[in-house]
């Protein structure tokens, strides 16, 4: 292996992309493909570069995960094919998965046997966070970025949806549910309708306003993927930033808090299983022991 042309290559390559993205995103990239991929061609090295880089700008966009080895995992690299079904063609989308299945060195033959594995959850947001994510929406001056804005808060921290899916709602799709409150129908994926938090019905029925099929969040970008997320935060200040991905987290966790049930919640959520679920049930609030029992007792007459 050529470790300086594998490093010239590394240092002269420029995505496509915002120069804090590329900031933060380089250091993994770097190490990933300076790693793994040393011995691969000159064209297919450059191709895992490429590969590797939509790859981490889509885990930074969503916040799926931290940018380190553990995100070299079957599980989220399914999820981002999952993802690209939606963005590109299925061939392209299998050809993406196929390298970086690869790159993280998962051998074909055995891939679908692998036991699951799952990088660490982040935190869900604190009501302050919140509170500051909807200040900072409403107080955007340009009208497309209030709009981005309020549509990814609503729609992720309201209704629990992904990053792929908050791409793909139409104001049509935002529609009043029996009990005569707001809700939103997702189409891909895995299609449902899913009622919106009480706290967060307001700014769904202002992202409700407008053309009925036109695209609730960047319905100017012609392509849908993880650059519009990036984009709607350039005008944030401070450290915590609202990620899709760690909003829809905030979701599910206040369900799990407030009982929802799971033959409720995990359809509402897209959910097959409760799998997913288990990393979160260390961020609920502990309960005393007292509570404790008074819980597992189920007072009551049976």
């Amino acid at each position: 292996m050529d470790h300086d042309s594998v490093d010239a290559e590394l240092a002269s390559y420029r995505p496509l992309l915002g120069a804090t993205v590329w900031e933060t995103i380089r250091p993994f990239v770097h190490a990933t493909v300076a790693g793994r991929c040393g011995e691969y061609s000159l064209g297919k090295r450059r191709m895992a570069l490429i590969r590797m880089t939509a790859f981490a700008a889509w885990l930074h966009a969503t916040g799926y995960a931290q940018l380190n080895e553990q995100a070299l995992n079957p599980d989220l690299i399914d999820y981002y094919w999952h993802h690209r079904r939606t963005v590109v063609t299925e061939q392209t989308a299998k050809q993406e998965r196929k390298l970086l299945r690869a790159i993280a060195g998962i051998a074909p033959t055995i891939e679908r046997n692998l036991p699951a594995s799952r990088s660490e959850v982040k935190a869900p947001y604190s009501e302050s966070e919140l509170r500051d994510f909807r200040r900072w929406a409403r107080w955007l001056r340009i009208p497309g970025h209030r709009r981005d804005a309020l549509a990814l808060l609503a729609l992720c921290a309201g209704c629990g949806l992904s990053a792929g899916e908050l791409m793909h709602v139409r104001r049509s799709h935002i529609i009043q549910l029996t009990d005569q409150k707001l809700g939103v129908t997702v189409t891909v994926r895995a299609p449902r309708t899913v009622p919106v938090l009480q706290a967060w019905a307001d700014a769904l029925a202002q992202v409700r306003e407008g053309e009925p099929e036109e695209l609730v969040f960047s319905p100017g970008s012609r392509t849908r993927n993880g650059n519009q997320l990036v984009n709607v935060m350039r005008d944030i200040h401070g450290e915590s930033k609202p990620i899709a991905g760690r909003l829809r987290t905030t979701w599910l966790t206040r369900h799990l808090a407030a009982g929802t049930r799971l033959d409720i919640l995990l359809p509402a959520a897209g959910l097959k299983d409760a799998i997913s679920l288990a990393p979160l049930v260390q961020h609920l609030a502990p309960v005393g022991p007292e509570a404790a029992l008074a819980q597992l007792r189920l007072g009551g007459d049976l």
